[in-house]
């Protein structure tokens, strides 16, 4: 893909999980501190995204929902109205967006993406579309979230989408394993900056990947689950790659969605089926949410981090925990262990409830 008859670039990746002060949500930090390691890594001026035509794009599927809870909690027991007064700071899925936005005094595009579970993912494809259009050069993209708080473990049980520990807490996220039985949650962020690739080039920067195609679509079957037959991720895919001037052969590695749950794990197979047809059989296809769990609105960003870092060292990734395969899950999912391939274009696939999906792919060079 050209923006202005120029590739655009994916500058650098970076996944953190940073702590809270007291005062902002574990969500603000979280993306503060990842795009302050992406600025260093990329050794780019940081008053300089105050004159260059910068974005911010970032991803929240929940925004500040821990602590909205914490001071409901401490409002219920004082009746003092002065514990919510940080409301539009901390508790508003775009609070993360705005804050990284006035940390660097940027003045372009600030856009929050919540479509559940795809925002990551949906944030960097829309971070590059304004790059492509020329509305940005460089941006600060990715996604964050911190919601790890009862009231949402509770709402994921009563939907009977969690793993169950089963006296063993860290293999209990068991993707495309017979005996797997849900997500396990998790929180963090992810964030890259994203370049014009000849504003890169022009400063010596040596990006990670390049962002080479993106999709976003919709399957309106149910508020939980996709279609049975895997026929509304595989028309996504489908046409991404076709946009693009792609063939399924073009892509080395799949970075599943893999959530470990029951249902969806034998649907995202069918899907990757039906969209890469033979090839399917032959690429190397693994969920990193054993090793992860699921950030849930962030995990689109976290794990376009890892198909970057696989691309650059050559190394798909192993689905952990995948002992006893399901049979109806029968793709090469690589269990257990990393495997040395050489990769030159992965592609991250994110679902979220309510039908979202993203299909986002990286390259090694632009066009190769």
């Amino acid at each position: 893909m050209e923006a202005g008859g120029r590739q655009w670039c994916c500058g650098v990746v970076n996944n953190s999980a940073g702590t809270t002060d007291g005062k902002k949500d574990r969500s603000i930090e979280f993306v503060l501190s990842a795009a302050k390691e992406a600025l260093e890594d990329a050794a780019l001026a940081v008053e300089s995204l105050a004159t260059r035509r910068a974005a911010v794009v970032v991803g929240c599927s929940k925004g500040g929902i821990t602590s909205l809870a914490q001071r409901h909690e401490r409002f219920r027991e004082t009746h003092d109205l002065g514990v919510l007064s940080d409301f539009l700071d901390n508790f508003v899925p775009s609070a993360p967006a705005t804050a990284l936005a006035r940390q660097y005094k940027v003045a372009g595009p600030t856009i929050t993406i919540s479509t559940a579970c795809a925002a990551g993912s949906h944030s960097i494809i829309e971070a590059a579309n304004l790059i492509k259009e020329g509305r940005a050069d460089v941006a600060l993209t990715g996604a964050t979230e911190a919601s790890l708080h009862p009231l949402i473990f509770s709402s994921y049980d009563n939907m009977g989408v969690l793993a169950k520990r089963n006296g063993d807490c860290q293999s209990c996220c068991r993707p495309f394993d017979s005996k797997r039985t849900g997500f396990a949650p998790a929180e963090g962020s992810a964030v890259f900056l994203l370049e014009e690739a000849e504003c890169a080039q022009s400063r010596g920067a040596i990006p990670y990947a390049f962002v080479t195609a993106g999709g976003r679509g919709g399957d309106a079957f149910h508020i939980t689950n996709l279609s049975e037959d895997g026929s509304g991720i595989a028309r996504i895919i489908s046409d991404t790659l076709s946009r693009a001037s792609l063939y399924p052969e073009d892509i080395d590695y799949v970075n599943a969605h893999g959530t470990g749950t029951i249902r969806n794990d034998v649907v995202e197979t069918r899907a990757l089926k039906l969209a890469f047809g033979e090839h399917a059989r032959r690429m190397p296809v693994s969920s990193t949410k054993g090793a992860t769990g699921h950030l849930l609105g962030a995990a689109g960003s976290v794990e376009a981090a890892i198909c970057a870092l696989a691309i650059r060292d050559g190394c798909v990734p192993p689905t952990l925990h995948l002992t006893d395969p399901d049979p109806e899950c029968d793709l090469d999912y690589v269990p257990g262990k990393e495997r040395a391939v050489e990769i030159r274009r992965a592609m991250t696939l994110s679902f979220g409830f309510g039908g979202q999906i993203g299909v986002l792919v990286l390259s090694r060079g632009g066009n190769h």
